[in-house]
């Protein structure tokens, strides 16, 4: 997964669109949307603004995929159980959201064959 992705996927799950995104980091219009389709970089400049505008995204996630996509909240860091849940949810949330697109791409796929959607074999 590259960044671009990963950068989807956290704006998946704060419910951001892009272009929302590029507006509150001070991004020129298009930018981003272009650098995920073109599967291009993201320079250290933009990763700055990101990082001082979305605090709860870990950079290190971002750029390497190692770790969590949320940083740890402070707060949060006192009870160890909270900590898990907090940090699972979304987690599942994405996961879910992942599959229904997945889904709905097979079944795209499916139904572009020839003679229509096939029938799955349970074997």
């Amino acid at each position: 997964m590259r960044l671009t992705d990963r950068l989807s996927v956290y704006l998946a799950y704060k419910s951001v669109s892009v272009y929302l995104f590029e507006k509150t980091c001070g991004i020129g219009n298009g930018y981003i949307g272009k650098q995920m389709k073109a599967k291009g970089a993201i320079g250290s400049d933009i990763l700055e603004r990101i990082a001082a505008r979305y605090p709860d995204l870990n950079m290190n996630w971002l750029i390497t995929g190692k770790g969590k996509m949320l940083q740890r909240p402070a707060a949060a860091a006192k009870n160890d159980g909270e900590l898990y849940l907090m940090e699972e949810a979304p987690a599942y949330k994405i996961k879910n959201k992942l599959v229904g697109i997945l889904q709905e791409q097979i079944r795209i796929l499916e139904t572009s064959l020839p003679g229509g959607k096939r029938k799955r074999t349970g074997k």
